[in-house]
C-alpha cells in the first residue's frame, strides 16, 4: 500500500487450493489477521476491495485507478497456477455470493504459468477506468508476472465491462476480487496475498 492506496489488505494468511477448480480469495477466520473479519466481510465470503459508493462525479469518475494483486504461492507438485481478477456487482455483494465467481463479471484472466514447484512467487496490476456517462469499465494490463516471467502480455484487459451506476446495500459496482487455480490438484498447494489494493492514479 502506498499514499495512493484508497482501500485494501496486507499480509494475509496463506489460502490452501486442494482442487484445481477456479477459487475466489476468501475472507481468512477470527484470529488470523487483525482487520478481518469485519461486520461486512464474514469470515470464508469472498474478500472483495471496491472504490466507496459515491463514485458517480467523485474523483474517481473519468480518472484512472489501479488495482494490485501480489503474493507468495506455494505448490505441492509441478503445477501451472492461473490468476483472475473479477468485477463484483452491487447486486452480488447484496446477495452475499460474492464467492460464487458465476456471480461475478471476468476482467482480467492473465494466462497460466509456466510449470512450478515448491516456492514462486506473483503479480498482477491493472490500470482501470469507468465514468458515470458511458459506464464502460476498461483498462490494460500494467504487470503480470508468475515466478519471475511475464505470463501475459501487456495491454488491454480484454473485457469492457458495462458497470451502470446503482447501488445496493450501500455499494456501487466497481468492486473487485481475485480468483486463483492450480492445474494440478494437492493438498499443499496455498496462495498468500501480501497486498490486494486499489490506488488512486
Amino acid at each position: 500500500m502506498n499514499v495512493n492506496s484508497m482501500v485494501g489488505f496486507q499480509n494475509l494468511p496463506a489460502q490452501s487450493f486442494t482442487t484445481t477448480t477456479s477459487t475466489a480469495l476468501l475472507v481468512p477466520a477470527q484470529g488470523l489477521t487483525t482487520s478481518l473479519p469485519s461486520p461486512t466481510l464474514a469470515a470464508g465470503s469472498g474478500l472483495y476491495i471496491g472504490v466507496p459508493q459515491d463514485v458517480a462525479g467523485s474523483e474517481m469518475d473519468g480518472h484512472a485507478f489501479k488495482i494490485r494483486v501480489v503474493g507468495k504461492i506455494f505448490t505441492g507438485a509441478a503445477s501451472t497456477f492461473t490468476q483472475i481478477l473479477y468485477q463484483v456487482p452491487a447486486a452480488t455483494i447484496a446477495a452475499g455470493t460474492v464467492s460464487t465467481l458465476a456471480n461475478n463479471n471476468s476482467f482480467v484472466a492473465p494466462g497460466a504459468s509456466a510449470a512450478i514447484t515448491g516456492a514462486a512467487n506473483f503479480l498482477l496490476e491493472v490500470e482501470a477506468i469507468w465514468d458515470s456517462t458511458s459506464t464502460k469499465l476498461t483498462g490494460f494490463i500494467t504487470s503480470s508476472v508468475v515466478a519471475g516471467a511475464a505470463v501475459s502480455t501487456i495491454g488491454t484487459v480484454g473485457s469492457v465491462l458495462t458497470v451502470p451506476f446503482t447501488t445496493a446495500a450501500g455499494v456501487n459496482g466497481l468492486n473487485f476480487i481475485p480468483a486463483f487455480a492450480f492445474a494440478t490438484a494437492n493438498a499443499a498447494n496455498t496462495v498468500t496475498v501480501t497486498e490486494f489494493t486499489l490506488d488512486r492514479v
